[in-house]
């Protein structure tokens, strides 16, 4: 009987062992908190009054969407991200000490704009720019060189309907815009060259 008592107490001893040596360092397995850690907590209020009646009601939940894809893009670990009465989002970012940064990221205000991109080296002669154009460096630079763009928008935000996320028949994610009647079929037309 003694034997089987040791032989349990070892196995318990080395359960636990193993537990504590997973557990360490107890900072870097745990998540903390703002409590715990300190960090940033914003407060955004969507200003419904300055939408669209058409928006749909969904409108915080989707705001409260575009400010999560953007924290995923900051890096912050297990940021809490909530939806807060009728017009209110809540940020939590544990750790995150550089509140100008934190506000650039989450509050900034996305502007679309669709503008004619010209092609052919034909449209530059002896380094002149045609008029109304201009040089634009892509996002993704380090793979294109610039672009010459109009430098007047075709459609604005102010043309956009809705913008949702959907997918193709290759199961592929992609946005649907849809545009309101004022988009006439000119800038339409000029949209597909």
């Amino acid at each position: 009987m003694n034997r089987q008592h040791r032989l349990r107490a070892l196995a318990v001893i080395a359960v636990v062992a193993v537990a504590i040596w997973q557990a360490y360092p107890p900072s870097e397995k745990l998540l903390l908190g703002l409590d715990l850690q300190g960090g940033i907590q914003l407060v955004l209020q969507v200003e419904t009054e300055k939408i669209f009646a058409d928006s749909g009601s969904d409108l915080v939940d989707r705001v409260t969407e575009i400010v999560r894809s953007r924290i995923d893009e900051f890096g912050v670990r297990e940021p809490m991200i909530s939806r807060q009465g009728k017009n209110r989002v809540v940020v939590q970012l544990p750790g995150v000490t550089d509140r100008q940064r934190a506000l650039s990221v989450v509050a900034k205000t996305a502007h679309p704009e669709f503008k004619l991109v010209a092609e052919g080296p034909e449209m530059e002669s002896e380094g002149n720019l045609p008029e109304g154009y201009e040089h634009v460096k892509p996002a993704d630079s380090a793979s294109r060189e610039s672009l010459l763009v109009g430098k007047t928008a075709l459609l604005t935000r102010a043309h956009l309907k809705d913008a949702l996320v959907g997918f193709d028949r290759y199961g592929h994610a992609m946005v649907q815009l849809e545009f309101d009647s004022r988009v006439d079929r000119a800038k339409a037309k000029a949209l597909k060259y």
